[in-house]
């Protein structure tokens, strides 16, 4: 019942008072102020743009984008072709990294929310992007998670590959849309030595 209210609210647009419409925009607009259970959709990859990044993690893929995000990401995984290049072993060494900017008065504001997981980089890609590391490396995160954790050099190769992009130790979080830039990082905050670096705008949808 729960469920149906929500999706009828959804496609209905918002309070009174709000223009009716594209429903995926005026439902934006009503609910980004609030949290909760969460999918994540994925705008496209590009690189970062200061050129910052050594890129021995390269990611050369297409994800495929959803007619209405907030409908199709119900049922539908995205996919992604193409390839992801990974020039050295990825250990416990480093840390992955993650940050944020937020949508507001028709720009945006940076660092809005960072996010910086220090147990190393195989092991943070492991436990907060399961799905990609299961169907693009081709490996089980939980063996991961219970041994020495590495993944190995090569060339990943993806076409159309579903791919689920869920973040199981973040549950919740507030709705909306993030330009978001995700890297890893094997020097320090001093002397940062940045291996990989890609931007992409995500978009936190409420799970029905």
């Amino acid at each position: 019942m729960l469920r149906a209210l929500l999706l009828a609210v959804l496609l209905w647009g918002g309070p009174p008072g709000r223009r009716q419409g594209s429903y995926s925009a005026s439902a934006a607009k009503w609910i980004n102020s609030f949290a909760g259970p969460f999918i994540p959709v994925m705008g496209p990859f590009t690189d970062c743009l200061d050129n910052k990044s050594e890129d021995l993690v390269k990611l050369n893929v297409k994800v495929s984008q959803h007619r209405n995000r907030q409908i199709d990401s119900q049922t539908q995984l995205q996919k992604i072709t193409g390839n992801v290049t990974v020039a050295m072993p990825l250990t416990n060494k480093g840390w992955m990294y993650l940050k944020a900017a937020s949508r507001s008065n028709n720009q945006w504001k940076d660092n809005a929310h960072i996010l910086k997981f220090t147990n190393g980089m195989c092991r943070a890609t492991a436990e907060n992007m399961p799905g990609f590391v299961r169907s693009i490396y081709k490996l089980d995160p939980e063996k991961l998670l219970k041994s020495p954790c590495v993944i190995p050099p090569g060339v990943y190769l993806a076409d159309e590959t579903p791919v689920n992009f869920t973040v199981p130790r973040l549950p919740i979080f507030q709705y909306g849309t993030w330009r978001t830039e995700i890297g890893y990082n094997l020097g320090t905050e001093a002397k940062p030595r940045n291996i990989m670096c890609f931007m992409t705008d995500i978009y936190t949808v409420p799970k029905l």
